[in-house]
């Protein structure tokens, strides 16, 4: 496997979202501490994304046109991620294998079962459970406490899990989306995302999601979802990013500045040159 290849395969584009919910876990916990715990806390966080996106493309293997991996590189990731989360602590080590367990869970999807329907809700929990990871990292055990925060991600992930479902209904066997249709889809995606919405219910905060949510609604047809997913991938990691600010009372204004800048950014391969017509043809 080449490099190149390997660096796309983890998904680079959610990385920085990984580390917003890495540091969102730290100042959650004891505020914007940057030090050898913060380090090893994002440390710890990609290498459970890149874990989980390497099982990704396992499940996706005769679905896909996906890289093949061989088991044994799943059972060394798997363990060495059990061994580095009992360190930290050992309760994160049942985290780890509910994770597991919903992982595999998701590559029921190439499966004509009944759980393959909620393919989605599976794989929604591994950002959700990595927030948790890192709190329990820092001794907080106490969830009520941050329930909106933890459920909101949860839902937000899994509407854009859906979006993804929709844009790979001609390739998907046994999803959500493939047994009820792109209209059902879409409506229950944008059904969880204002949800999470109400319950962080901070306009400046969630503005990405409810950006994001007005476009789906605007246009809710098969072929802009490639476009749609990529936009609710950024307005997940704004969004963590608005609620870190918020909580360190910096101004939201400026990072929802960015966030506009970095959603135009995506019409530029619809500028009509002659370099931008591969890309025309794919969308």
């Amino acid at each position: 496997m080449k490099l190149n290849s390997s660096f796309i395969l983890i998904r680079p584009y959610s990385l920085i979202t990984i580390l917003s919910i890495v540091l969102l876990g730290n100042v959650l916990s004891r505020g914007l501490v940057i030090d050898i715990c913060f380090f090893i806390d994002v440390v710890f966080g990609l290498f459970l994304w890149i874990t989980g996106m390497v099982f990704t493309e396992y499940w996706h293997r005769k679905t896909d046109e996906r890289i093949k991996i061989s088991k044994h590189w799943l059972y060394i990731a798997f363990s060495a991620l059990i061994i580095f989360s009992g360190i930290r602590n050992v309760w994160t080590v049942f985290i780890v294998l509910f994770l597991f367990g919903c992982n595999v869970l998701y590559g029921l999807k190439t499966k004509p079962v009944k759980l393959s329907l909620l393919s989605f809700v599976f794989r929604g929990f591994l950002e959700t459970l990595l927030l948790v990871i890192i709190l329990f990292f820092h001794g907080i055990y106490d969830f009520l406490i941050y329930f909106n925060i933890i459920l909101s991600v949860f839902l937000f992930t899994s509407a854009r899990n859906i979006i993804g479902d929709i844009r790979d209904i001609e390739i998907d066997r046994y999803t959500f989306t493939k047994k009820y249709g792109e209209k059902i889809s879409y409506a229950l995606s944008v059904f969880l995302n204002l949800i999470g919405i109400v319950l962080i219910n901070n306009f400046l905060v969630v503005f990405p999601i409810i950006l994001a949510v007005v476009l789906i609604l605007i246009s809710p047809r098969k072929e802009h979802s490639y476009v749609f997913h990529r936009l609710l991938v950024l307005s997940m990691c704004f969004f963590v990013i608005n609620y870190i600010a918020d909580i360190l009372k910096y101004s939201l204004l400026i990072t929802n500045l960015g966030f506009l800048g970095a959603v135009l950014n995506i019409t530029y391969d619809f500028v009509p040159r002659k370099s931008n017509r591969f890309f025309q043809k794919v969308w």
